[in-house]
């Protein structure tokens, strides 16, 4: 008797970028402070492709949660030590990274001095990671 006819298994598309090298040197990147445009960049492959990496490879999701963390770890740094020294406009530049990389926001706080007859105080500005709210 003839076996009936199995229509062959093909893969659709392009084969995949993605080495498991990669799981260690984005982790490099994310030391470096490089952001996601950077890691596509060094990859030579979109966004959207590395988000999809996450989802198809375990391995480089893991990969990508240690990145991030080391990525915002040296941004805070930057913006540690730049507040430390008289450069404001590197300071908010850095601030303006951390919230647009992170999603770090300023809480403006003006509160009054009760002793000075009720003057307004400088204004107070925190700056709030994501996890913080």
């Amino acid at each position: 008797m003839a076996r009936p006819y199995k229509k062959p298994e093909y893969k659709v598309g392009r084969p995949t970028k993605y080495r498991p090298i990669f799981c260690e040197r984005i982790q490099e990147l994310g030391k470096d402070g490089k952001l996601p445009v950077h890691v596509a960049t060094e990859f030579a492959v979109s966004k959207a492709t590395i988000h999809q990496w996450r989802e198809d490879y375990p391995e480089f999701s893991d990969a990508y949660d240690v990145y991030k963390e080391l990525c915002e770890q040296w941004w805070i740094d930057l913006a540690t030590e730049q507040a430390a020294t008289d450069h404001p406009g590197k300071a908010n530049m850095t601030q303006f990274m951390l919230a647009r990389a992170f999603n770090y926001h300023e809480k403006k706080e003006v509160k009054t001095d009760v002793t000075s007859g009720g003057q307004p105080m400088a204004p107070i500005i925190n700056i709030i990671a994501p996890d913080e709210e």
